[in-house]
């Protein structure tokens, strides 16, 4: 009919239709944001319920009253002008409000999902996958400057953390510089960022500590806006800052790992090698111990650098570390596959195998560490050849905890060095003999300190006619609890305990004093006196030499000094150097125990050596084995043509004597010419069977065999 439209019968009609353009229109909204990829979530759809049921119903009484007020007298509609402004205002506040707690409630779960991860790499990756969905931006990158260039970091298509180095454009170099932000919306014509393919862009400074500014990046904006608003550069802002204080922590997090897994790693290794050390080597050893098999045994090895001590006082600890750095390279390659090296201190290293099938499984890899270690180092512009000594103890055989084990494989050590034997196997009956050996070692010192020990001198004579060239200088000690001492019980002792030198140039005195004496009383004789390898590599040698040869006043070529092949090949290019120094202050050279070592001969044949002896060990059965009878004909044959002279050691019997005069050899000693004896004795020798003008062979040998 012809009532109002306004009339309360047509109220629901209008409140439907203009709920129903609210949901459509909402509805729309909400496709295109998902079309675009903003994704509206559960928050979204609440909002947007809420909405609907509050303006809808305002819009609806708004629309009534406007309409019933126009049917009546339209003047009356200038009445809702006020109030419609004042709802306007009303509506954008709440709008505001309504985005600041979206923002606020956005950079709170921003701070929770940064909270709760650690890693840098996981941070950083969280925060560009909840940046691109807060700001609805199709990519979000992180700039980060480093000392080695700048490095981009983004998701790729698999929504993966992926990084590239990268040289900065302007704007992001232009950022770092002055902290400020860029604001570039749709349309702008920033040539640098349009090189990067961004329709639109926000780009903040992200303090990372105090020593670092990066550039957090948002582009290509998405969604129900076709911009990014300055609204959403605060927001921005607000995420950055979080950003930067994760990844501070994070670094720090980083950081204090990596210092922790360092000090761990210190705690366990040794500094010098990276090797175990002791801590780490008790550690794998106990372990071992408890999960060993019935059918395996647990090896323990302890090896220990024979000479080391002479080569860190000579050549210093700085070459002595550096020989130790190589030393422990190669015996961790050596060792093998899951078992442990590791570097006990000094020149000690110690291995375990935790399940070795047998002994000689166990010596098989010894000898592999042997041969690694034997092998010549290259250090400081020299050439050195090391050898050393291991001890091995199984478990259970000798022992089933890691302290007996490790004790009992440091007596095979040391067995192993004072039998030259390189490789020894734990034995009760070694166990016995180092507490001797711990005796002998306390009071070799203090009998040293007291000149309990003696110089004996053994005989040497020309082969050809029997008379007297000179003697050998031996030491002697006969300890007051166990007698006699052998030297090839004491010297190791020695060697071990660092006494060597002291005992070598206090024998070099007494043994020059003592010829001073002969030549006084008119025997035209020489000594000759054993050098350690420690005082062969002194660079002082010469110098000291020179000055005892001056003060006891003897013919600078009556002394002979002895060498082993051993003690050279420790450094051969500084013992060759030495060797010449000797030799050009007149004293004789010679090599001793030829033939047991395992120099070149192209290397001895560089030396000034003028004497060569052969060990009694070849000398001795010589006569009984073919073998050692061609070893002996062949050095004599090799040391003539070199032009040097040739002493047997070890002669007991006429026969050996005849054969080796048949065979050419210069000089010979042994006790078929007469044992070592004191300097008195050895006076009242020379006297009884020297004969300055001829003493046939036949003379020597009938006095031989009467004394």
């Amino acid at each position: 009919g012809g009532g109002s439209p306004a009339r309360p019968a047509n109220w629901g009609v209008l409140a439907a239709t203009i709920l129903t353009y609210e949901v459509v229109t909402d509805l729309g909204v909400a496709r295109v944001v998902y079309v675009s990829g903003g994704k509206p979530d559960r928050q979204y759809f609440s909002h947007l319920g809420l909405q609907i049921l509050t303006v809808a119903p305002v819009n609806s009484a708004i629309g009534i009253v406007a309409v019933a007020l126009g049917w009546t007298d339209a003047w009356a509609l200038l009445l809702l002008a006020g109030p419609g402004v004042g709802l306007a205002m009303w509506y954008r506040s709440a709008n505001g409000l309504r985005t600041r707690f979206n923002d606020l409630t956005a950079l709170y779960g921003f701070t929770v999902k940064l909270a709760d991860v650690a890693d840098g790499a996981e941070v950083l990756a969280v925060a560009l996958r909840e940046a691109q969905s807060i700001l609805h931006c199709e990519r979000a990158e992180l700039s980060v400057p480093e000392p080695e260039g700048a490095f981009r970091y983004r998701l790729d298509v698999n929504d993966r953390l992926s990084g590239e180095r990268v040289d900065l454009p302007a704007f992001e170099r232009g950022i770092i510089a002055t902290r400020m932000p860029v604001f570039l919306p749709r349309g702008h014509r920033d040539v640098s960022v349009a090189d990067r393919g961004f329709d639109d862009l926000m780009a903040v400074p992200v303090a990372i500590g105090d020593e670092k500014t990066a550039v957090l990046i948002a582009a290509d904006r998405q969604g129900e806006s076709t911009t990014f608003a300055k609204e959403d550069l605060r927001l921005f802002e607000a995420l950055a800052a979080h950003l930067g204080t994760a990844l501070t922590s994070s670094r720090r997090l980083d950081r204090l790992r990596h210092e922790v897994a360092a000090r761990e790693h210190e705690a366990f290794h040794d500094s010098l090698t990276g090797l175990a050390n002791r801590k780490l080597f008790t550690q794998v050893l106990t372990t071992a111990l408890k999960r060993r098999k019935p059918s395996h045994r647990v090896a323990v090895m302890i090896m220990d650098l024979d000479g080391f001590k002479e080569i860190n006082d000579t050549l210093g600890h700085h070459t002595g570390d550096a020989i130790l750095k190589v030393i422990g390279e190669r015996v961790g390659e050596a060792v093998g596959p899951n078992r442990l090296a590791s570097r006990l201190g000094g020149d000690e290293f110690a291995f375990v195998i935790a399940a070795a099938a047998s002994v000689e499984d166990v010596l098989a890899t010894a000898n592999d560490i042997l041969e690694a270690v034997s092998a010549p180092i290259s250090v400081g512009g020299m050439n050195l050849s090391l050898r050393a000594s291991i001890g091995i103890s199984l478990a259970p055989l000798h022992g089933s905890d890691p302290s007996s084990l490790l004790k009992r494989a440091d007596v095979a050590m040391y067995s192993s060095k004072s039998t030259s034997r390189r490789v020894t196997v734990y034995d009760p009956e070694i166990d016995r003999s180092s507490t001797r050996r711990l005796v002998l070692a306390s009071d070799l010192r203090n009998a040293i300190a007291a000149e309990e020990l003696e110089v004996w001198y053994q005989p040497v004579a020309r082969i050809h006619d029997g008379s007297i060239c000179g003697f050998e200088a031996l030491l002697r000690w006969r300890h007051p609890e166990y007698g006699p001492v052998s030297p090839d019980e004491f010297i190791p002792v020695a060697e071990q305990t660092g006494l060597i030198e002291t005992l070598t140039w206090w024998v070099l005195r007494e043994a020059l004093e003592q010829l001073r004496k002969w030549r006084d009383s008119g025997f035209d004789l020489s000594v000759s006196v054993n050098v350690s390898a420690r005082s062969l590599l002194d660079a002082e040698i010469v110098d000291r030499l020179a000055r005892i040869i001056t003060s006891t006043g003897v013919p600078k070529d009556s002394l002979t000094l002895e060498i082993t092949e051993s003690s050279i090949m420790i450094d051969p290019d500084r013992s060759e150097r030495i060797l010449n120094g000797l030799s050009d202050l007149g004293v004789r050279i010679a090599i001793d125990d030829f033939g047991t070592g395992y120099s070149s001969l192209s290397r001895l044949k560089a030396l000034p050596v003028q004497l060569v002896k052969i060990d009694r060990s070849f000398v001795q059965r010589m006569c009984a084995d073919n073998g050692d009878e061609a070893i002996v004909r062949t050095t004599i044959e090799l040391a003539r043509n070199m032009g040097h002279t040739v002493v047997a050691e070890g002669v007991e019997d006429r026969e050996t004597w005849d054969q080796l005069a048949m065979l050419g050899c210069d000089e010979a000693q042994g006790y078929f010419l007469s044992a070592a004896m004191p300097a008195d004795q050895a006076r009242d020798w020379l006297r009884d069977h020297q004969a300055p003008s001829l003493a046939p062979v036949r003379r020597l040998v009938r006095l031989a065999e009467g004394a």
